[in-house]
Protein backbone atom coordinates (compact mmCIF):
# COMPACT_ATOMS: atom_id res chain seq x y z
CA UNK A 1 0.00 0.00 0.00
CA UNK A 2 1.27 3.67 -0.92
CA UNK A 3 1.76 5.89 1.90
CA UNK A 4 1.00 9.37 1.96
CA UNK A 5 4.30 10.82 1.91
CA UNK A 6 5.46 8.23 -1.16
CA UNK A 7 2.30 9.78 -3.06
CA UNK A 8 3.57 13.35 -2.51
CA UNK A 9 7.17 12.94 -3.95
CA UNK A 10 5.54 11.38 -6.65
CA UNK A 11 2.75 14.19 -7.18
CA UNK A 12 6.23 16.52 -6.00
CA UNK A 13 8.29 14.76 -8.63
CA UNK A 14 5.67 15.01 -11.73
CA UNK A 15 5.10 18.68 -11.16
CA UNK A 16 8.54 19.26 -11.05
CA UNK A 17 8.84 17.76 -14.30
CA UNK A 18 5.96 19.29 -16.05
CA UNK A 19 7.52 23.03 -14.69
CA UNK A 20 10.75 21.94 -16.43
CA UNK A 21 9.60 21.07 -19.44
CA UNK A 22 8.09 24.71 -19.92
CA UNK A 23 11.04 26.48 -18.50
CA UNK A 24 14.12 24.35 -19.94
CA UNK A 25 12.31 22.78 -23.29
CA UNK A 26 10.15 24.54 -23.89
CA UNK A 27 7.09 22.53 -24.31
CA UNK A 28 3.44 22.04 -22.63
CA UNK A 29 1.24 20.08 -22.04
CA UNK A 30 -0.29 19.72 -25.18
CA UNK A 31 3.22 18.71 -26.94
CA UNK A 32 4.00 16.87 -23.50
CA UNK A 33 0.72 14.79 -24.77
CA UNK A 34 1.85 14.48 -28.33
CA UNK A 35 5.42 13.11 -27.47
CA UNK A 36 3.94 10.57 -24.90
CA UNK A 37 1.87 9.69 -28.04
CA UNK A 38 5.18 8.88 -29.97
CA UNK A 39 6.66 6.95 -26.81
CA UNK A 40 3.70 4.60 -26.51
CA UNK A 41 3.50 4.14 -30.89
CA UNK A 42 7.31 3.35 -30.16
CA UNK A 43 7.11 1.16 -27.27
CA UNK A 44 4.28 -0.62 -29.05
CA UNK A 45 6.22 -1.08 -32.00
CA UNK A 46 9.37 -3.00 -29.90
CA UNK A 47 6.66 -4.72 -28.35
CA UNK A 48 5.62 -5.79 -31.78
CA UNK A 49 8.45 -7.15 -33.49
CA UNK A 50 10.97 -7.74 -30.43
CA UNK A 51 8.62 -9.11 -27.75
CA UNK A 52 7.96 -8.19 -24.00
CA UNK A 53 11.46 -9.49 -22.39
CA UNK A 54 13.53 -7.86 -24.42
CA UNK A 55 15.34 -5.01 -22.19
CA UNK A 56 14.22 -1.00 -23.00
CA UNK A 57 17.09 0.24 -24.82
CA UNK A 58 18.18 -2.88 -26.42
CA UNK A 59 16.25 -2.38 -29.60
CA UNK A 60 15.47 0.23 -32.17
CA UNK A 61 13.32 2.40 -30.95
CA UNK A 62 10.97 4.54 -33.72
CA UNK A 63 7.61 5.25 -34.18
CA UNK A 64 6.00 7.32 -37.34
CA UNK A 65 2.26 9.11 -36.39
CA UNK A 66 0.58 11.62 -38.66
CA UNK A 67 -1.52 14.65 -37.21
CA UNK A 68 -4.82 12.82 -37.66
CA UNK A 69 -3.84 9.56 -35.54
CA UNK A 70 -2.46 12.21 -32.78
CA UNK A 71 -5.47 14.06 -32.81
CA UNK A 72 -7.41 10.91 -32.24
CA UNK A 73 -4.98 9.49 -29.56
CA UNK A 74 -4.58 12.36 -27.45
CA UNK A 75 -8.07 14.27 -27.89
CA UNK A 76 -6.50 17.42 -28.74
CA UNK A 77 -7.35 19.32 -32.12
CA UNK A 78 -5.99 18.50 -35.31
CA UNK A 79 -5.11 22.49 -35.63
CA UNK A 80 -3.16 22.32 -32.17
CA UNK A 81 -1.53 19.08 -32.82
CA UNK A 82 -0.40 20.69 -36.25
CA UNK A 83 1.01 23.54 -34.21
CA UNK A 84 3.22 21.51 -31.41
CA UNK A 85 4.26 18.95 -34.16
CA UNK A 86 5.62 22.28 -35.87
CA UNK A 87 6.86 23.33 -32.28
CA UNK A 88 8.10 19.55 -31.49
CA UNK A 89 10.13 19.75 -35.24
CA UNK A 90 12.08 22.97 -34.85
CA UNK A 91 13.10 21.69 -31.45
CA UNK A 92 14.64 18.74 -32.67
CA UNK A 93 12.19 15.88 -31.49
CA UNK A 94 10.81 14.83 -34.16
CA UNK A 95 11.21 14.91 -38.46
CA UNK A 96 8.28 15.73 -40.77
CA UNK A 97 8.70 12.75 -43.74
CA UNK A 98 7.45 13.09 -47.43
CA UNK A 99 4.58 11.29 -46.87
CA UNK A 100 2.91 14.31 -43.66
CA UNK A 101 3.74 11.85 -41.47
CA UNK A 102 6.28 12.67 -38.20
CA UNK A 103 8.70 10.36 -37.26
CA UNK A 104 10.30 10.25 -34.05
CA UNK A 105 13.82 8.25 -34.26
CA UNK A 106 15.26 7.54 -30.45
CA UNK A 107 14.03 7.61 -27.35
CA UNK A 108 14.51 10.91 -25.46
CA UNK A 109 14.61 10.17 -21.25
CA UNK A 110 14.74 13.87 -20.51
CA UNK A 111 10.71 13.88 -21.58
CA UNK A 112 10.12 10.55 -20.39
CA UNK A 113 7.98 10.69 -17.27
CA UNK A 114 8.41 7.28 -16.46
CA UNK A 115 12.21 7.83 -15.73
CA UNK A 116 11.22 10.68 -14.18
CA UNK A 117 9.11 9.10 -11.10
CA UNK A 118 10.17 5.18 -11.97
CA UNK A 119 12.72 5.42 -9.05
CA UNK A 120 9.75 6.74 -6.46
CA UNK A 121 7.40 3.81 -7.72
CA UNK A 122 9.84 1.33 -7.14
CA UNK A 123 10.30 2.70 -3.14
Amino acid sequence: METIGQRLRISTRMFQFFVMLRKKKGLDVAAFQIMSAFNLAGLAEQQRAYGGGTAFGDAPFSAVLTATALSDMTGIPRQTVRRRLQTLQELGYITLQADGSYRLNGHWSELDIVDEIGGLIAR
